[in-house]
C-alpha cells in the first residue's frame, strides 16, 4: 500500500497509510490575513495559522464529501520545512491502520 512518511525539519511527524483507501493526501494550509490586502477568513481576521493535514478517502467515499483525518494536525511555523516521502509498504494481515503521529 501507499504510505506518506512525513518530515518537519528533518523530524517525522506522521506516517500515513491505510488499506482501503482511494486517496490519500498531505496537505499545507495557510488560513487568515495572508498578505497586505487580505481579508482574512471569516474565523480569521488578525494574523494566520499554518498547519499540516494528512487525510484520505476511502474507496466507496470518493464521490462524497466523507473525508479520514489520519493524524492529527501539525502546527507549523514560518520557516519550517516539510517533506512528504511517499512509500510502498506491503500489508500486513494483523495490521488494519498504518497512520500514526510520532510525537
Amino acid at each position: 500500500m501507499v504510505v506518506f512518511e512525513v518530515s518537519v525539519n528533518g523530524q517525522i511527524v506522521a506516517l500515513a497509510g491505510e488499506d482501503d483507501l482511494g486517496v490519500l493526501s498531505a496537505i499545507v494550509n495557510a488560513v487568515g490575513v495572508l498578505g497586505n490586502n487580505s481579508k482574512g477568513t471569516y474565523k480569521i481576521k488578525e494574523g494566520f495559522e499554518l498547519y499540516l493535514s494528512v487525510g484520505g478517502k476511502g474507496s466507496e467515499a470518493i464521490k462524497s464529501e466523507e473525508e479520514k483525518r489520519l493524524t492529527k494536525y501539525v502546527n507549523l511555523k514560518i520557516g519550517d520545512e516539510v517533506t512528504v516521502k511517499i512509500l510502498w509498504k506491503p500489508i500486513d494481515e494483523n495490521q488494519e491502520n498504518l497512520s500514526e503521529v510520532n510525537k
